[in-house]
């Protein structure tokens, strides 16, 4: 999954390996909320397989279904990256 992200396809494979092994997996139930608007930017996350939901709030704060992730992709790289909320 990481050599088909955006961030690392241009990269050799001395160079993912690195990055492998300062990653750990994460295994999220069916519902289980991975990060909340809002959060400190603090992980990055690279989706191996599987199917995730992205919602935001929207004017009135309710939570709305903005897109999908599926299968591969990644996401929580901007706000790790500046140091800024999610």
């Amino acid at each position: 999954a990481v050599c088909h992200s955006l961030l690392f396809r241009t990269l050799e494979v001395k160079q993912i390996d690195q990055i492998l092994d300062a990653m750990w997996e994460k295994h999220v139930q069916q519902g289980e909320c991975i990060i909340r608007q809002g959060d400190d930017g603090d992980h990055f996350y690279v989706i191996d397989n599987g199917t995730y939901e992205v919602y935001a709030a929207d004017s009135n704060g309710q939570a709305e279904k903005i897109g999908d992730y599926n299968q591969t992709g990644s996401f929580g790289e901007l706000a790790l990256m500046y140091n800024q909320p999610r």
